[in-house]
């Protein structure tokens, strides 16, 4: 009986320090990071990294990317739309001024390309954890049921 009890503490033991997997998916305001359901942000992301440098390398430049990538796009989002309407304005004296849209298109195009190549990362940075997951778990013991000349007993094999 003690036995069994140590067998089935071992194997609660090993499955609660299994490392769980990261994903990236889309909601209303864009990608996040999720871990098991919960979305996590990036900062949280780098300290469950656990020193792996090129997964806290590919996090840090996605947040950089994305921040950066947001900062361009909305403003420049603005300031085309802002002219388009004023363009769909019939009063004569409302001219648009075009340079400001054309700016602005620039910079929502730049920001939306840069903030791509950071999800992008995110990504990839999620996967690399994974595959890191997996490979690091080859510890797969199985418990069986076997017979010696001393009676039926359990066999835990690594």
């Amino acid at each position: 009986m003690k036995k069994l009890f140590l067998t089935s503490v071992l194997f609660i033991s090993l499955s609660a320090f299994s490392q769980s997997t990261w994903e990236v998916k889309t909601n209303f305001w864009g990608k996040g990071l999720y871990e098991s359901g919960n979305k996590i942000s990036i900062g949280d992301a780098i300290e469950k990294a656990n020193g792996q440098e090129s997964i806290i390398k590919k996090l840090r430049s996605a947040r950089t990317q994305r921040t950066i990538g947001a900062i361009m796009a909305y403003p420049g989002a603005f300031a085309f739309g802002f002219t388009l309407g004023q363009s769909l304005n019939t009063t004569p004296t409302n001219k648009p001024n075009w340079t400001i849209g054309g700016l602005g298109a620039g910079l929502m195009i730049g920001g939306l390309i840069l903030e791509g190549s950071g999800n992008k990362k995110l990504r990839e940075s999620a996967e690399e954890y994974n595959s890191l997951s997996k490979t690091s778990s080859n510890f797969n013991p199985e418990l069986g049921l076997f017979s010696s000349e001393n009676g039926l007993g359990f066999r835990l094999t690594f």
